[in-house]
C-alpha cells in the first residue's frame, strides 16, 4: 500500500508519465525506426556481432504506450488530479531539459542524438558540412561507443572519425539517446 506521499508524486506527475509514454512510441515508430541513416546503423551492428539490435529497439519503444494507458486505467489517487499548473511544470520542465540537454551534445559533438534531427536540420537549418581534416560526410552517433561515427557511402560501413568539434571533447557523448 503506497503512502499518502507516494500516492501525491504519482498523481502529480502521471501527465508527465502519459506524455512521454505515448511521445515515445508514436515518435519511434513515426520518426526514427523507418530512418534510412538508423537502419544502416542497425543492419550495420547486427552483421557485426549484435543479433538483437532490432528486437532491442523495440522493446525499448513498443511497450511505454501500453504501459502507460494500462497506468491511466488503473490510477486511483486520493490526492486528486494535479493542477493545470502542475501539469505545464512537470512536462514544461522535461522538455525544456531535455531539449537543452540535446542542443548542448549537439554543440558540443557536432552531432544530434537522433538521425532525424540531421535530416531536419539538413533540410530546413543549417547544414552541416564535412569537416575538412576527415574529408568524410556529416558523421553520425554511433550509440555503441564514445566516438562519432560517418557513414561510409560505399559499403555503409561506419567509420571512426576524431572530429574536433573545438572544445576538446572529440569523444564526448551525453547519453541522450538510443541504440
Amino acid at each position: 500500500n503506497p503512502s499518502a506521499a507516494t500516492n501525491k508524486a504519482v498523481a502529480k506527475l502521471f501527465p508527465l508519465f502519459f506524455a512521454l509514454g505515448v511521445f515515445l512510441t508514436l515518435a519511434y515508430y513515426v520518426l526514427d525506426h523507418p530512418n534510412p541513416k538508423n537502419l544502416d546503423q542497425k543492419n550495420y551492428w547486427f552483421n557485426n556481432g549484435y543479433p538483437y539490435v532490432h528486437y532491442s529497439s523495440h522493446l525499448e519503444h513498443c511497450l511505454a504506450l501500453p504501459m502507460v494507458l494500462l497506468h491511466s486505467l488503473t490510477l486511483t489517487s486520493k490526492s486528486g488530479a494535479p493542477s493545470n499548473f502542475d501539469n505545464i511544470m512537470a512536462v514544461g520542465t522535461y522538455m525544456a531539459f531535455y531539449l537543452g540537454g540535446t542542443h548542448v551534445n549537439q554543440y558540443v559533438t557536432g552531432h544530434w542524438v537522433y538521425p532525424i534531427c540531421d535530416d531536419i536540420t539538413n533540410e530546413h537549418g543549417v547544414s552541416q558540412q564535412p569537416s575538412a581534416e576527415t574529408n568524410h560526410p556529416p558523421p553520425t552517433t554511433n550509440h555503441r561507443s564514445l566516438t562519432t561515427t560517418g557513414q561510409n557511402t560505399t559499403n555503409h560501413k561506419p567509420q571512426t572519425t576524431t572530429r574536433s568539434s573545438g572544445h576538446g571533447a572529440e569523444h564526448f557523448f551525453c547519453g541522450f539517446g538510443d541504440y
